[in-house]
């Protein structure tokens, strides 16, 4: 994939809306964290709300950039192509690595039961 001016407006989307989710996940998951101090509890109780949210929006992202798929002009079926999937994976990064990354890291200090 050449690294052109689609490439880098794809990147710049992509990683604006992944970045935005990512800071909603771990402002959620820190306020949820004070309640009782249980990384696995809190992961759980953010899935069920802040990963709900995430996933419906970013599906609705998805599905918006797929429509570009009708066009006629080649550029801007690759751009809904490129931006559908990254945003699928960044989707999926966020609800998948993140949590992961914060529970091994443990960055609003110990558990509670520790």
């Amino acid at each position: 994939i050449p690294l052109d001016m689609m490439t880098i407006t794809i990147a710049a989307i992509t990683v604006g809306i992944a970045v935005d989710d990512t800071i909603h996940y771990i402002h959620r998951f820190k306020t949820e964290f004070a309640k009782d101090r249980d990384y696995l509890a809190t992961m759980h109780r953010c899935h069920r709300s802040i990963g709900r949210a995430m996933f419906y929006t970013s599906l609705t992202i998805v599905a918006g950039f797929s429509i570009l798929v009708l066009s006629n002009f080649i550029p801007t079926i690759y751009f809904g192509l490129f931006t559908g999937f990254a945003m699928f994976m960044a989707l999926l990064g966020a609800l998948t690595l993140l949590p992961r990354l914060i529970i091994l890291v443990r960055p609003f200090g110990p558990n509670g039961a520790e």
